[in-house]
């Protein structure tokens, strides 16, 4: 591919050069704000680019903000260098029939946060990242054909969701971060019931002290968890200096 490409069309928003014999297109693809910190309309115009079928032995891209869609699939491809950008609006990447060796990190929510196809089928892979777990913009993850050990094929045979669950199990922490997340936000919602109700019940949630309790609180129930005596006390708005009267008395 000619390199004055980029100069000459500055609006493309297609490029389909799919089933040819390219074997090295350089860094058309990664563009860069010039000395003055005007973007190259690359930047916005990129949308599809289809480099499948060629001889490409290595790819950068880098700086395509609006790319929707990549194929890159059935190349010699070792690898894909997405330049550390980020693609906020890509959702497609066939990239099968290669010989790469790691998904790129730009590819996780946080570069690619709607990314809907991952297609790296009949790869090198021998991991994916559990991050890749965390995508709620992802559906389908073709990833067969790789020497991934970690990952039981049915698994890797199976649906996105499936897949992406046994992936977030392997993130470390995320499980118990999870669970008092919604532990928090279960107490919230019986706080605000209880100052329209009056009663709380807070029975066997492992407590070792008590949220702040509203004024109407009539009825309070908890039993069957680890509260001590001052955090009972301090709940209830009593001062232990109260609790050493009490027990004087």
């Amino acid at each position: 591919l000619p390199a004055a490409m980029r100069h000459g069309c500055p609006a493309l928003r297609e490029l389909r050069a799919g089933g040819n014999a390219l074997q090295d297109v350089g860094d058309i693809f990664v563009v860069s704000p010039d000395s003055n910190g005007r973007r190259h309309g690359w930047s916005s115009s990129f949308v599809t680019l289809d480099l499948g079928g060629n001889q490409l032995s290595a790819l950068r891209i880098g700086g395509l903000d609006a790319l929707d869609s990549l194929t890159i699939a059935a190349n010699r491809l070792g690898g894909l260098d997405l330049c550390g950008c980020r693609f906020p609006r890509l959702s497609v990447v066939l990239a099968g029939d290669n010989q790469i060796r790691e998904v790129p990190p730009e590819l996780l929510p946080e570069g690619a946060p709607v990314l809907n196809t991952l297609d790296f089928q009949n790869n090198s892979l021998t991991t994916v990242p559990p991050e890749l777990g965390l995508s709620s913009s992802l559906e389908r993850i073709a990833l067969i054909g790789n020497p991934i050990r970690s990952i039981r094929p049915e698994l890797l045979r199976g649906g996105a969701m499936a897949l992406k669950k046994f992936l977030r199990s392997r993130i470390p922490g995320l499980e118990e971060q999870h669970g008092a997340e919604a532990a928090q936000d279960d107490l919230a919602i019986d706080l605000r019931t209880a100052r329209a109700t009056g009663q709380l019940a807070l029975e066997g949630r492992g407590l070792t002290e008590l949220p702040d309790l509203p004024e109407t609180l009539s009825k309070l129930c908890v039993a069957s968890n680890s509260l001590r005596s001052p955090a009972l006390l301090d709940a209830l708005g009593l001062s232990h200096g109260h609790e050493a009267s009490a027990a004087r008395t």
